[in-house]
């Protein structure tokens, strides 16, 4: 779990990455490492994925022409399998009572709020391409349920 350092690192990070989108959006490459970083926020503890909903509902606002390159299908790509792993219940998941890493009402709001946003951009920007994402997950998921789950959500 997130130590308050980390957790004040974000909330700052994505605030600022929040308010700088726009500039993000065209850039020609200085301000992509704060892309990054907002990746490497949302692939952590679900709170600090929260933090960077806005962020990227924000990105989707500037046209996919206008974007620097790899702020198109590549960042989606990365972000649709980052956002989705967040939605993986864990492997050794058998009940809500027996999981101490995630309480149930936290997971299922992060899922029907902050990640059907997201996962709904890489839609909408990947089309067909997320279909295949899905369809390679499950053929290469040897019969895990939780891809199943993850994908059927």
């Amino acid at each position: 779990e997130a130590d308050d350092r980390v957790l004040g690192f974000c909330r700052v990070l994505a605030a600022f990455a929040e308010r700088a989108v726009d500039m993000v959006a065209v850039t020609h490459g200085p301000l992509l490492c704060l892309v990054e970083l907002m990746l490497l926020c949302a692939g952590a503890e679900l709170r600090l994925a929260e933090l960077t909903v806005d962020f990227w509902a924000g990105l989707q606002d500037t046209p996919v022409v206008e974007r620097h390159e790899s702020l198109r299908a590549p960042l989606y790509r990365r972000l649709a399998q980052v956002w989705l792993g967040q939605c993986t219940l864990p492997s050794s998941f058998v009940s809500w009572d027996e999981e101490p890493s995630v309480e149930e009402e936290d997971f299922s709001r992060f899922r029907e709020q902050a990640a059907l946003e997201v996962l709904e951009s890489c839609l909408g920007l990947l089309g067909a391409e997320m279909a295949t994402m899905l369809r390679t997950a499950l053929d290469s998921s040897r019969g895990s349920w939780q891809t199943l789950e993850v994908t059927l959500f």
